[in-house]
Formats: structure tokens, C-alpha cells, sequence
């Protein structure tokens, strides 16, 4: 137990330090030509951590499938 205390140590303080860097950089946008998607922005919200996908239209029925979903229907 006390041989992983060091390293599970030094790994948390890594993932403050990454964390610190990423509240550092505040909210960016993504556009498409940054994300390589066409009609896809990226909003990276660093306070909240969290990203969001804004696409230009709305996905084809197959698309917003679950894979859940998409199992039941090529079992049947």
C-alpha cells in the first residue's frame, strides 16, 4: 500500500496541473475547418468541462440511432 501511495500522488498532482492548463485556457470555439468535420463547431466550456457539438442540420434517422438500437433492428 504505501509503494502506490507515492505514485498515485505524483498522478493526481499531474491531473491538477492538467486541469489548472485547461480552466487556464478559457472556453474556445472549433469551427469546421478546425475540426475537419463539414458543419460541425466544437464548444470546449473549461469552467464546466464539457464540450459541445453544434452541427449545421439535423442527422438522418439511422444516425440518431443508440447502439442499442441499431443491435435490435440487425437482430430482427
Amino acid at each position: 500500500m504505501l509503494l502506490t501511495n507515492g505514485a498515485e500522488i505524483r498522478r493526481l498532482k499531474g491531473r491538477l496541473e492538467h486541469l489548472k492548463e485547461i480552466k487556464a485556457r478559457g472556453t474556445q470555439e472549433h469551427s469546421e475547418e478546425e475540426t475537419g468535420v463539414k458543419g460541425l463547431k466544437v464548444i470546449e466550456n473549461a469552467e464546466a468541462m464539457r464540450h459541445l457539438l453544434i452541427f449545421d442540420e439535423n442527422p438522418d434517422e439511422k444516425t440518431k440511432l443508440t447502439p442499442m438500437e441499431v443491435r435490435s433492428q440487425s437482430v430482427a
